[in-house]
């Protein structure tokens, strides 16, 4: 039986429910549940997962949690599954059966891929298309304040754009075009405009491609600055903290778990007026209250939030009063088969080295 050890993430829990038969009848169907409104057969999905990772099996998943935990399971590690935990000269003289590393993602920072090399042990990359779906639903709300379409969907006709505000009417067309006769404000261009990005692991690059693709400025900002041939290969131009937040027309945030608290009045104050701040990423990186009154004043334009401090909302969230937010029930990774396909494609290119050297 092969010995695939996994890193506890809750994505990465699916490869036990897939190939390991001894894995619990409840974390099955919680997995099942869970996939149930993109992939309602989800066993006819596992079952043909599994035909395209036959040479994997029987196998063994251990998941693991920690270093101490990695280390432990090493010396039986027929293949293994990271996205933070390292791989080194250390775990490779631990791995004496180790074939392959699979990393859940591209940026294989922790991985030593010259020592790996030198062991023979390929290290296998993977575009996670969750990554991707996080980074459209982003640029999709950057689009939709760009365009107004928070405020103005369903108002194409005079009663309804005069009840919410707007001096609609016809222009002298004897003279002028008629368009937006709505006279609706504040729609500007994307193209020309900067899209910041507050961190820049995978979704950020994902979201500066798609910035770069609709002809905006982009600029990051991390704690590590990119190599000039890398911010080139990428077509982004590195921003301090403070730059960033005074220069973006759009602001959107893909910082890690442990940055609490970092748009707080003190960086609301910084951002452009009429700015639009948009977060896909974790809650607790954002000052609700800061932000509520930034959107209240008119400093900000607008914010789009896929993530809250509590989740759902309560029917009495000061958010819901607002009308220059844009909110979604997290759900910006989706669809489901975005996480099935990634780990599909995990599986199948693990099996491939497997069976090249069985």
């Amino acid at each position: 039986m092969r010995v695939i050890v996994v890193e506890n993430d809750p994505t990465l829990r699916l490869a036990a429910v897939l190939l390991d038969p001894t894995t619990s009848a409840e974390r099955r169907a919680a997995w099942a549940a869970y996939m149930r409104h993109d992939q309602p057969d989800f066993e006819g999905w596992a079952s043909a997962a599994l035909q395209r990772c036959a040479a994997m099996l029987p196998a063994r998943i251990v998941m693991v949690s920690d270093l101490a935990q990695l280390h432990a399971a090493l010396p039986e590690a027929d293949a293994v599954i990271l996205e933070d935990l390292p791989i080194g000269p250390t775990e490779l003289a631990l791995a004496p059966k180790l074939r392959a590393v699979q990393t859940f993602g591209t940026m294989a920072r922790r991985i030593d891929a010259a020592a790996c090399a030198a062991r023979g042990v390929p290290v296998r990359l993977v575009r996670r298309r969750v990554n991707i779906g996080v980074a459209e639903t982003a640029m999709s709300m950057v689009m939709a304040f760009a365009k107004q379409l928070h405020r103005i969907d369903g108002l194409v006709s005079f009663e309804r754009l005069i009840a919410a505000g707007y001096q609609a009417g016809h222009f002298d067309t004897r003279h002028t075009p008629n368009a937006n006769w709505g006279r609706v404000q504040k729609i500007r261009l994307i193209s020309g405009s900067r899209l910041g990005l507050l961190g820049f692991g995978e979704i950020g690059r994902e979201m500066a491609r798609l910035g770069n693709g609709a002809g905006m400025r982009v600029s990051y900002y991390q704690r590590t600055r990119l190599s000039p041939a890398e911010e080139q290969a990428l077509n982004v131009s590195y921003a301090s903290f403070d730059e960033l937040l005074a220069g973006s027309d759009f602001l959107s945030l893909h910082l890690p778990k442990e940055a609490v608290d970092v748009i707080n009045a003190a960086a609301l104050a910084k951002m452009k007026p009429d700015s639009y701040l948009i977060n896909t990423a974790r809650a607790q990186s954002v000052n609700k209250a800061a932000v509520i009154a930034a959107l209240r004043s008119g400093h900000l334009g607008g914010a789009g939030f896929d993530v809250f401090h509590e989740e759902p909302l309560k029917e009495d969230d000061e958010l819901f009063s607002l009308d220059n937010v844009i909110m979604t029930p997290h759900l910006a990774g989706a669809p489901r088969s975005n996480a099935l396909e990634d780990m599909a494609e995990m599986l199948e290119g693990l099996a491939a080295v497997v069976a090249r050297d069985a």
